[in-house]
């Protein structure tokens, strides 16, 4: 027999976010008892997930019931986008470290001309940053973005309004050339543009961008990185107008997102560090919004990140003899 659940009023009264920030889903297991993080269900009191991971087709070779690569003092999962992480360590010290992705792009504004008009616009930035670690060894940090042209799927019924990479079938990604770590972004028609040109949307390594700007679309291609916006929201930041997640006006990618890769992924930002059992070679993962690269700076007040980016890039030119 079917009952419900009653609650009191005073129950409701306490905070409505739990773990990671999701929301409290109390009708069916009780107060606090299910968090709702939009793709699946996870219960608290076990540490366990009610289903697996929708993404898990392009993680093969990790458990579908995992949760942030069983790695949380590096990851979060906000939103699931995507990119490709390859780290190059020398055995005497330093080497590089290569955040990259493609686009595919498709929809009425999707062509030739416009494809090569958003890689010559992303190839007019300052891609390459080099970074002095605490030991004073020097890393070669480089983001990485192509865009290939993506006709067929303007064609494909699965990519009809879609909001998530994981809804083109296998066939769909393979004819595309798709692999772990692309992303898509569909060219909207201008009509329904924001006040301010354009109206750029992410979702889970998707991204629909309406307007005819390289430098928004180019803007929109950097959140699926999983960078945010830095002219309003969680992490608005004074001093920060020309940088690519600026609202417009985009000139550059400032030293700061550079800074971060390497000190998250070198573990100088929290004393954690991923490659301390990593003599030499190669690695590469898929990294992405799953990445919190920028919570030192969502944990400050927005009064305090413009001096904490000042410091962090004085450091650097400091290390460097600058």
């Amino acid at each position: 027999m079917l009952g419900f659940c009653h609650f009191s009023s005073s129950e409701h009264t306490g905070y409505r976010f739990g773990f990671n920030g999701m929301e409290k889903d109390d009708e069916v297991k009780g107060n606090g008892n299910s968090l709702d993080f939009g793709a699946r269900i996870y219960d608290p009191r076990i540490g366990r997930w009610l289903s697996t991971d929708p993404s898990e087709r392009r993680y093969p070779g990790i458990s579908p019931y995992n949760y942030v690569f069983n790695n949380p003092l590096i990851f979060d999962d906000p939103t699931g986008m995507d990119g490709r992480l390859t780290v190059t360590k020398n055995e005497n010290g330093g080497g590089t470290i290569t955040l990259e992705t493609t686009i595919h792009v498709y929809g009425v504004n999707a062509t030739d001309d416009v494809v090569q008009g958003l890689n010559n616009q992303w190839n007019s930035y300052n891609n390459e940053y080099t970074y002095i670690d605490d030991a004073g060894d020097s890393w070669l940090v480089k983001i990485d973005m192509k865009y290939v042209l993506a006709e067929s799927l303007n064609s494909a019924e699965e990519a009809i309004g879609m909001k998530n990479v994981d809804e083109l079938s296998a066939q769909t990604k393979q004819a595309i050339g798709f692999q772990d770590g692309d992303n898509v972004m569909k060219l909207a028609p201008d009509q329904g543009q924001g006040d301010q040109g354009h109206m750029g949307e992410t979702w889970d390594s998707y991204s629909i961008y309406t307007g005819t700007g390289a430098k928004g679309a180019t803007h929109e291609g950097f959140h699926l990185f999983g960078f945010q916006d830095r002219s309003y929201g969680d992490l608005k930041t004074d001093g920060m107008e020309g940088d690519i997640m600026w609202w417009s006006g985009q000139k550059s990618i400032s030293d700061i997102h550079f800074i971060d890769i390497a000190e998250k992924y070198l573990g100088e930002k929290d004393g954690y560090t991923p490659f301390s059992n990593f003599d030499g070679g190669t690695r590469t993962g898929v990294v992405g919004g799953a990445t919190n690269w920028e919570q030192s700076q969502k944990d400050l007040p927005a009064s305090d990140r413009p001096a904490y980016i000042k410091s962090k890039v004085d450091e650097q030119k400091s290390r460097k003899g600058q």
